[in-house]
């Protein structure tokens, strides 16, 4: 929402997270002064988002935050996988930390998480050919 709403002065929060080589979080909020998960936040209270949503939405990017719920976890987990797998396919782009408390909630073992990149990829791949074509 904030890039199609505000592509110019997204285009300064890209530039700016370049410039310091940190998160898109962090620059959003220096350059904004506000983030996406606020964002998207404000937009699933209008929407009359329930409960369980909202509070993922607010934890994914800190699942340990009391009440965040076992959803934020989930969402989490999965934007660390999109960004390690560089599915966002964007240049030098940092692959956020997982967090310890999300890694126990979901019980994910190293083989599991291999598992899961390697569908991840495969997935992935599928559907860009099916709306490609």
């Amino acid at each position: 929402m904030l890039v199609s709403t505000f592509p110019d002065l997204y285009a300064e929060v890209i530039a700016y997270q370049k410039a310091n080589d940190c998160y898109t979080l962090d620059a959003e909020r220096a350059v904004l002064g506000i983030d996406h998960v606020e964002a998207g936040l404000a937009l699933a209270e209008h929407w009359n988002f329930s409960d369980t949503m909202r509070l993922a939405i607010a934890g994914h990017h800190e699942p340990g935050t009391p009440g965040a719920g076992f959803l934020a976890a989930i969402v989490h987990v999965a934007d660390a996988v999109v960004h390690a797998l560089d599915l966002v396919q964007k240049a030098d782009d940092l692959v956020p930390p997982v967090s310890p408390i999300a890694w126990k909630a979901l019980n994910l073992g190293e083989d599991t998480f291999l598992h899961l990149f390697r569908e991840t990829e495969l997935q992935y791949e599928e559907i860009a050919m099916v709306l490609m074509a």
